[in-house]
């Protein structure tokens, strides 16, 4: 009975690693998604066409590490964290 007990408990230990985990990942990507935001913003508004170029390569590649979370089938999107859709940042030659 004491194994029963002990099996049962660490599944149930593993079962809240892994929704931990899963929170905190999903937590990660929305990072990714608010700093791709912020290049965008910062491309938007710079002069010099280098670090213009620069913060649309870093964005980009924020959306991709996303995209192919996402497509992974490993996400778990939770209701502790929402997009942000304040941001209607457009940087030109940029598609949306």
């Amino acid at each position: 009975m004491a194994l029963v007990q002990t099996a049962s408990g660490i599944v149930g230990r593993a079962h809240s690693l892994t929704q931990q985990n899963q929170e905190v990942t999903t937590d990660l990507m929305f990072q990714q998604m608010d700093m791709a935001n912020v290049y965008l913003d910062v491309a938007a508004n710079t002069l010099m066409n280098d670090h213009k170029y620069q913060c649309i390569a870093q964005a980009t590649g924020a959306r991709n590490k996303v995209s192919r979370w996402l497509e992974s089938g490993r996400a778990g999107i939770t209701e502790s964290r929402r997009w942000s859709t304040d941001s209607n940042c457009s940087v030109p030659g940029m598609a949306a």
